[in-house]
């Protein structure tokens, strides 16, 4: 699955779906076997042998997948709007950027900041 193919919509509504809270991982005593339960509910969700899916499906429980998911709408939003307002060009002595004056308000000019230390590998 490549990123554009992601169905965030569909995601979210698995998310919302599935028994809801935190999850954790248990390995049982003398036993190959270990599972899933939840936290709040206090039920075994599955059960299942290898410790590396335990753990793995154990952590991206329904809250932390709705959270992943909201941080990356808020992010691809953030995203459109900065390229509604960023021009950039090419004239022989590396990229410029031009941002339109429109976008420094509504603490655009934060975000572009932000993200400008994210694309430098500072943030």
């Amino acid at each position: 699955m490549s990123n554009s193919e992601i169905d965030i919509g569909k995601l979210r509504a698995v998310a919302e779906a599935a028994t809801p809270g935190e999850w954790s991982g248990i390995l049982y005593v003398d036993a190959p076997e270990g599972g899933i339960v939840s936290k709040d509910e206090n039920i075994t969700i599955a059960e299942m042998t290898e410790p590396h899916n335990i753990a793995h499906i154990s952590t991206f429980d329904p809250p932390t997948v709705l959270a992943l998911l909201s941080r990356l709408e808020e992010a691809e939003s953030i995203v459109r709007e900065l390229g509604k307002s960023v021009h950039a060009t090419d004239e022989g002595e590396g990229v410029q950027f031009e941002i339109e004056m429109s976008a420094l308000n509504g603490g655009m000019l934060a975000k572009i900041w932000l993200a400008a230390r994210v694309l430098k590998g500072e943030g």
